[in-house]
Formats: structure tokens, sequence, C-alpha cells
């Protein structure tokens, strides 16, 4: 029996990655591309990758903002990614808050990075092989608890001497992206 071979995902952290940090970003004026990661998109889709976008919102169970807010917002940086050619599969987030004053958000902390909940739900409904694919972002809580996934962060806010074995600080995303063809050989340019 064949079987349909396993995808390859690049999962991209928005707040701070994507986008400029504001805190809690939720409003069109807020949105701040940060331009300098579109080659590394761009090269990876061309590669083969599947790109999804995946963030913590918890400024939803916060009450900073609702649900509603955080869908415009999002729809607006789809369309604005779509106009330069980065197609994104989909976007998983969490608005989990622990103390939020709407129990529904109070639930779903398996979904919260680094936790690796929105990753499998996203392996298992588009076929991903998490092996041969990467999560990049810029906090600590972008390191996803999936051995097999591997970690890497732009320098942002987080220091850099931590050291975890799978994850790294870059300064750029050339170096994130020579990186990863060093460790998975097999991606590397024909």
């Amino acid at each position: 029996m064949n079987q349909t071979p396993l995808k390859k995902a690049l999962f991209i952290d928005r707040d701070g990655v994507l986008i400029e940090d504001t805190g809690y970003p939720h409003k069109i004026s807020d949105l701040k591309l940060k331009t300098e990661i579109f080659p590394f998109l761009k090269k990876m889709q061309s590669a083969g990758f599947l790109l999804f976008i995946m963030t913590n919102q918890s400024g939803i169970g916060r009450g900073y903002f609702s649900e509603e807010d955080y869908h415009i917002f999002q729809k607006e940086l789809l369309l604005r990614l779509k106009n330069e050619r980065i197609y994104i599969t989909k976007t998983y987030f969490c608005p989990y808050f622990e103390n939020s004053q709407e129990k529904r958000y109070q639930k779903g902390a398996e979904n919260r990075k680094p936790r690796p909940g929105m990753f499998l739900q996203a392996a298992q409904e588009y076929q991903l092989d998490l092996s041969q694919s990467l999560m990049v972002g810029d906090k600590l809580s972008d390191v996803i608890e999936l051995p097999e996934l591997r970690c890497f962060l732009i320098q942002g806010e987080e220091e850099k001497d931590f050291i975890h074995q799978s994850t790294r600080f870059y300064n750029n995303y050339q170096e994130i992206y020579e990186a990863f063809l060093r460790e998975i050989p097999e991606q590397k340019e024909k």
C-alpha cells in the first residue's frame, strides 16, 4: 500500500517575527510587517514548505481585545502577506489565560506555546512530518515541547545565552536557513 508522503512545515510566530510586537497588537493601525523575513519565507515556500502562523493570543483571554478583533487583524495580515506572494496555509492561535474572566478562555492550556497542542493539531490536519519541519520564533515560549521539531529563535527580547539542545538564537533569517540546511541535509538546494 502506497502512503502519501508527509509534508514539511515552517511554523512562524506572529508578534515579534512577522510583525512588530507593540504589546498585544490587535488594531490594523498596529500592523507593521517585519519585511526582513520575506526572503526567508519565500525561499522556504519555494522549497515546498507549508507556512503556518502559530501564535499565543492571551490578550483575548485577558479581555484586552475580542476574538473578532483578532480575526479582523489576522485577515489584514494574511492579505498583506498574500500581496507579497507569501501564502499562509493556516493560522492557529491560543487565547488561553488562566485567570480569564471568561471560563472558555481558562481552557486550552495544552495549546499555549511552548506546549505542542497547536502543532500536533496542524500535523494531523495537514499530514506533516514534524521531523522535517521547523519553528521560528523570538521568545523562549517558541521552543516547542516536541523533541523532533527543530526550533530556531531570532535575536529578540530574550537573552542570547539560553541553552537548549535544539534551539539557538540567530541574528538574521539567512543564518536560520543555513543552519536548518546543515541539520537536515536532504533539504539542500539542488
